[in-house]
């Protein structure tokens, strides 16, 4: 991994890193920042890196139409539960929150 110390830039077009950049200050991004061009790519918060993660529960949930029996509005809360679920398991996978006290 290069290291680069004491440099301040400014790039006025796209710029590309082929190989690890750690910044040890602040950065700031103005505009449109894409983290990963690829769905293999893997993009880490807090030291931990994943990969997109993908799954079918991750489909919207859309709003409760027809019937609204005891039993279709608990199956669409328990929808709901598991979408969080799985949101929950996603923020935590990738560090960006820790998940229990």
């Amino acid at each position: 991994m290069a290291q680069i110390t004491g440099v301040s830039a400014v790039v006025a077009s796209d710029l590309s890193v082929t190989d690890d950049l750690t910044v040890t200050d602040q950065l700031t991004v103005n505009g449109k920042c894409l983290l990963g061009n690829a769905v293999s790519d893997s993009v880490g918060f807090y030291g931990a890196k994943v990969s997109q993660r993908r799954s079918t529960t991750q489909a919207a949930v859309t709003t409760l139409t027809g019937s609204k029996t005891t039993t279709n509005v608990a199956a669409r809360l328990n929808a709901l539960i598991k979408y969080d679920m799985v949101v929950r398991g996603d923020l935590i996978a990738m560090g960006i929150i820790k998940g229990a006290a």
